[in-house]
């Protein structure tokens, strides 16, 4: 690997966060302060100064181990659909960098013939309220368990810990698993 091309993969690792397994640890890409949004743009530049710096390989192991695929982007669409018993659920998460107030989560079932049965739209505030309730809020309450909790902060704890359990109700949750090397078969 070009020394260039090390610069770009250790900038990326370094200004983004890669905490967590898996891309979008909520369903909205991290908006970033002016800094680090100009450090992730020079990265940028710098991948593709000249065009062909980084070979095929190299280029994807970039883009995977810095999630800059989705991490300083200008725009992101995202969308995903799960076919279940009352039909067809398509989520879609719009971002786009220069119109922050535009960010959206929705969720659209629709019926077999198209038609919307249900729509929710979440905005970023929303989402990260959620993100921050349920992944941070959460668990600092629930390691309290010797009493100390100031006075409503015990109620808070169970409000919290009862949507975490309607959750866990509902969908279950899988550590996800790296991907297999080459399968090999008997008598390799």
């Amino acid at each position: 690997m070009k020394q260039s091309s090390r610069f770009f993969l250790l900038a990326l690792i370094m200004v983004l966060p890669t905490g967590g397994c898996g891309p979008l640890q909520s369903p909205m890409p991290v908006r970033f302060e002016a800094d680090q949004q100009a450090a992730i743009d020079d990265a940028w530049n710098d991948a593709f100064e000249p065009v062909d710096r980084l070979d095929n390989q190299h280029l994807l192991d970039a883009l995977m181990t810095s999630r800059a695929y989705e991490a300083g982007v200008d725009r992101l669409m995202l969308r995903s659909e799960k076919q279940c018993a009352a039909g067809l659920v398509v989520m879609e998460v719009l971002y786009d960098r220069a119109v922050p107030g535009s960010d959206s989560f929705i969720v659209t079932l629709k019926n077999t013939r198209g038609r919307v049965l249900r729509r929710e739209h979440y905005s970023r505030e929303q989402v990260e309220t959620t993100y921050r309730e349920l992944f941070v809020e959460a668990p600092q309450l629930a390691q309290r368990r010797d009493g100390s909790l100031p006075p409503g902060q015990e109620q808070r704890r169970s409000e919290l810990q009862e949507r975490l359990a309607t959750c866990e109700s509902l969908f279950p949750t899988f550590e996800h698993e790296q991907p297999a090397g080459p399968q090999s078969t008997v008598g390799d």
